[in-house]
């Protein structure tokens, strides 16, 4: 049965995780070859680690997906596209791991690679449209989530910590001694201000909403994420603002 352009962007957005659709895209991959390999690659690490050598992954490339660069001028630009993605997956999956360790170890919030903000709020974007940046999580709310999604431990934050890119930044750095008399300096975000009225409750409701769609879309072998959709908190706000509760 063929499959039409309409269902695979449909089966990517569903199976493929944010960050690995984003490299293929970047790269330019076919979305017939993006379809193709997203039948058994669909998180970054897992397509980074398909192969040790440039060789190998055009070896794969022709022996299990019958992509032969000798086929056509058309299908060996595609094959140097697949290439790029998979040493830039590479790149950026030892990066996120240095980076996961670093902070583990000296016990600091999680950091996201700018790649990984583009990929999650692109893949939003792909369903809500564009978004304004007082709609868009700020770096640190989503560094924030996506730990929590990472330990499997979501917590419910209150709404004067949920903040957007438009909001002002109020930061410091505080120092600390470890137990083995190491001085830790970290950023202390200062919290914002709750929602004084209906509109900021709506603000701050549909910026925590599209902060777990871009969970979703991050962390697409959780099951516990699947399904979300922006319909669910706006049925939670409305029943929030009606009489039997506002006020």
């Amino acid at each position: 049965m063929a499959v039409d352009d309409v269902a695979r962007r449909a089966y990517l957005a569903e199976h493929v995780s944010s960050d690995l659709q984003y490299i293929w895209q970047e790269c330019d991959v076919s979305l017939g070859t993006q379809h193709t390999l997203a039948q058994h690659y669909k998180t970054m690490k897992v397509f980074s680690s398909m192969c040790d050598t440039k060789a190998e992954v055009r070896e794969a490339l022709r022996t299990d997906f019958r992509i032969d660069p000798a086929t056509s001028p058309e299908t060996r630009a595609d094959v140097a596209k697949v290439l790029t993605a998979w040493e830039l997956s590479r790149s950026m999956t030892a990066k996120e791991q240095e980076l996961q360790a670093e902070t583990k170890v000296l016990g600091m919030p999680r950091v996201l690679q700018h790649t990984e903000r583009q990929a999650m709020v692109k893949a939003v974007e792909v369903t809500l449209g564009k978004l304004q940046d007082a709609e868009i999580p700020s770096n640190e709310y989503l560094a924030l989530k996506v730990e929590e999604c990472e330990a499997n431990e979501p917590q419910a934050l209150g709404l004067d910590e949920v903040s957007s890119r438009s909001d002002t930044s109020s930061s410091a750095l505080q120092t600390s001694l470890d137990s083995s008399g190491h001085v830790r300096v970290t950023k202390v975000k200062t919290k914002g201000r709750l929602p004084e009225d209906t509109e900021s409750l709506r603000r701050a409701l549909k910026l925590e909403a599209i902060s777990w769609l871009c969970m979703s879309a991050k962390f697409r072998n959780k099951t516990w994420l699947h399904g979300l959709e922006l319909q669910h908190w706006t049925k939670y706000t409305e029943y929030c603002l009606v009489k039997r509760c506002w006020g």
